[in-house]
């Protein structure tokens, strides 16, 4: 497992993550004698055998930064405080980077029957989070702090029973925080009925372009009310269809992996987005980058790509492609003109690296890339290019480009990613 996840290279690792940080006692988790957890479906008591101490020897072994969410629901301001100092010294022993990231609950804003403990409406939270945050300043005055936010509505559809959540905790709370979390980035999540797979692919390509009017809102918000920005954690994103229906398994599909694509080129042109954590590493249901036993599911494979080869600096990058109309799905508004092809560009002194994701389901792409930055010397493209959509086995695969001059061209087939990388003349 450590390997299959050393290959994704993950740069942030949370815990506890999910649901379960609102319950977690995090002192059962740790020493010898372990104590007992909640589970959080079942409500069943479990050993916590994965305490703060395996989180960060993972971090360490992974060479990942550590993310912490605190229990602001069911834990108090002296459990906080002492879980600082804990970490703190903890990843001072391992000389992992600083244990100074810590969100103040996961997602209060939300009701969930099996544990109504967590829900917590806006002057309740803050009534919880400001002492909490005071505590935790005082254990160690370096931290870096964030506090969860939700819309209203996501694709016109109501996102939280508690309607205003954002302004009354943005306004209501006292103690200093430095950055704002959002789960925003889930979809299409068809709650409501049962859609065609195509319907459904569809939705999910449009999405990214109405997660980062999500993520534009959440910065003028924040602006409005606070009179300055703040940095923008996406602490939990993927693909998710369903839960409980016939589309629950797709997440773990190509078109996961497609979707994970295009979405991170929207967190990378988004300079305010501090992190995205990837919902998650690995098991967990369906969302698991690996499966439980290790085995890379397909994000996992456009994961490790990326992060080898997406690496220097982000440079404009123009695009002239066809669209095509997407329905609604579930919490993803229908859009009349979806751009067929996306792309985000990265050099570094010797090389542009392009990744473009074709999103059409049935639609080839004659790609040609005219570079303005230097005279290209020579091209390859490696293509993630699925039989379908829904596939779930899917494999890199070199792709011929053909150079002329200044122009780089490819073909592309429908529902693909290509990493194009450009090898520069010297200057």
């Amino acid at each position: 497992m450590d390997e299959a996840a050393r290959r994704i290279g993950p740069t942030v690792l949370r815990y506890p993550g999910g649901s379960l940080s609102d319950l977690y006692p995090w002192r059962n988790g740790v020493g010898r004698s372990r104590g007992a957890g909640t589970h959080f479906f079942s409500g069943a008591t479990q050993t916590i055998e994965f305490g703060t101490d395996e989180f960060l020897d993972l971090c360490a072994r992974l060479g990942a930064r550590p993310l912490i969410t605190v229990n602001v629901a069911t834990g108090t301001p002296d459990d906080a405080a002492d879980w600082v100092r804990y970490v703190t010294k903890a990843a001072q022993q391992r000389g992992i980077p600083p244990a100074d990231w810590w969100e103040i609950g996961n997602e209060p804003y939300l009701r969930e029957d099996k544990q109504r403990a967590i829900a917590l409406g806006p002057d309740e939270y803050v009534r919880r989070a400001d002492p909490i945050i005071a505590a935790m300043r005082g254990a160690a005055p370096g931290l870096k702090l964030g506090i969860p936010l939700r819309a209203d509505q996501i694709g016109g559809l109501p996102a939280t029973p508690f309607p205003g959540f954002n302004q009354k905790v943005l306004r209501g709370l006292r103690e200093k925080f430095d950055f704002v979390s959002t789960h925003e980035a889930y979809a299409p999540f068809a709650v409501d009925r049962s859609y065609a797979d195509k319907d459904l692919y569809l939705a999910l390509m449009a999405a990214p372009e109405q997660i980062a009017d999500g993520i534009a809102a959440t910065r003028a918000q924040v602006s409005a009310l606070l009179g300055r920005t703040l940095p923008i954690a996406v602490t939990e994103w993927s693909a998710l269809f369903s839960i409980g229906g016939r589309s629950d398994g797709q997440i773990a599909t190509a078109a996961g992996a497609l979707f994970a694509a295009d979405l991170l080129r929207v967190f990378v042109q988004h300079s305010d987005v501090m992190v995205a954590n990837h919902w998650s590493l690995s098991g967990n249901w369906h969302f698991g980058a690996l499966a439980q036993d290790g085995q890379p599911r397909p994000v996992a494979i456009l994961l490790a790509a990326f992060g080898t080869a997406l690496r220097g600096n982000l440079i404009p990058a123009s695009v002239e492609t066809p669209s095509f109309p997407t329905p609604r799905v579930g919490y993803v508004a229908a859009r009349p003109a979806v751009p067929q092809m996306t792309a985000l560009a990265i050099r570094d002194e010797r090389r542009l690296t392009l990744s473009l994701v074709n999103r059409s389901p049935d639609a080839s792409a004659n790609v040609r890339v005219t570079c303005g930055v230097s005279s290209p010397k020579a091209a390859s493209a490696q293509v993630l290019a699925p039989t379908s959509p829904f596939a779930t086995i899917v494999a890199w695969e070199r792709k011929s480009v053909s150079l002329d001059d200044a122009t780089i061209s490819l073909e592309m087939p429908p529902h693909a990613v290509a990493l194009l990388q450009i090898a520069l003349a010297a200057p």
